[in-house]
């Protein structure tokens, strides 16, 4: 019964981690550049989901959103000249409670950051 558990827990992981791949891929495409991952490696080895001429973006589920920070702030920092700018994946009102924490938080540590809303298709 463990393994049957822990097969169930990898599946639904696996799951939710192509959802979050699907929204990156729709949403950078609506910026109308082409997501693609492995072309945007920075110096240090780490890959941002999407760089524009003034962004370099991390895209999470909202529920992620100080992971988003820290990662977003990083690849500003290695890339050096883009600002931060992180896209937060939102599928009800619920969601808009770690909005506000990435904001409020934004603002007092890094008024650059930029926080965007990606409507989460379900």
């Amino acid at each position: 019964m463990k393994y049957l558990f822990l097969l169930m827990t990898l599946y639904a992981g696996s799951l939710i981690a192509a959802t979050e791949e699907e929204h990156t891929i729709h949403w950078c495409e609506s910026l109308g550049g082409v997501y693609k991952r492995a072309d945007v490696k920075l110096t240090d080895g780490t890959f941002p989901d999407y760089i524009t001429d003034e962004y370099i973006i991390e895209v999470d589920r909202a529920h992620k959103w100080y992971e988003g920070i820290g990662q977003s702030l990083h690849y500003a920092h290695v890339h050096g000249d883009r600002k931060p700018m992180l896209a937060l994946i939102v599928f009800d009102e619920k969601d808009q409670k770690f909005v506000d924490r990435a904001i409020s938080l934004g603002n007092s540590i890094c008024p650059k950051i930029k926080v965007v809303i990606i409507k989460g298709i379900q």
